[in-house]
Order: structure tokens, then sequence, then C-alpha cells
């Protein structure tokens, strides 16, 4: 998936692509859709009811956004936020100079 500092039309491009295969799978299929999508989509279940679950970190970022608005069109579910699991492995970004993980909750 497009990065933060991609153009807007790389990103636009790139959700619309997913639309278009998602809307080619049978309604009737288990869908299980993978990938980094550079997202944070934060920790209000409330508000994405159905779509994330209790156990989301830190705050949603714009395309945390995309992601949720995606899944919820498609009602999917992201399925990392409904498990509960310790801190340090619901992040999976490497800060590049301190070869630590990323501790999103605090941003």
């Amino acid at each position: 998936a497009p990065t933060l500092t991609s153009p807007e039309e790389s990103i636009e491009q790139f959700y619309a692509i997913l639309s278009s295969v998602l809307d080619s799978e049978p309604i009737n299929d288990n869908l299980i859709l993978l990938g980094d999508f550079s997202a944070r989509v934060g920790h209000d279940n409330s508000r994405w009811e159905g779509v994330l679950g209790q156990h989301g970190t830190g705050n949603v970022n714009i395309n945390g956004l995309l992601l949720l608005s995606k899944c919820t069109e498609y009602d999917l579910v992201i399925t990392n936020t409904v498990f509960r699991m310790a801190d340090k492995y619901k992040t999976s970004w490497m800060h590049p100079r301190s070869d630590r993980l990323c501790d999103c909750s605090k941003t």
C-alpha cells in the first residue's frame, strides 16, 4: 500500500484497484486480506463496531481511516485488534535508525 508520503493520486489508485478486486470476489466466499497498509487504526472500537476489536493501539492515521472505511464497506474485520496480545506484538514497523519496533501507542 502507499505510504503516508505517497501522492494522493497513488493512494486513490491503490484503493480503486483494491475495490475492484474485492468486488470480483463471490459474496459467499470467506475473504482474508493480507498486507502492509502503512496504517494505524487506533483503538476506537465503538466508532468502528464490527471492524475494529477491543485491542487496537495508538492513534489512527490517514491510511488507517482509509483502511477502516474500506473494511466497513466490504464487511471486513481487522483481526489483530480482536485478539489480546502484548503491545510489542501489535505493531510491525521498525524505526530505520534505532532498529527498534515502533510503539505506536505513544504517538
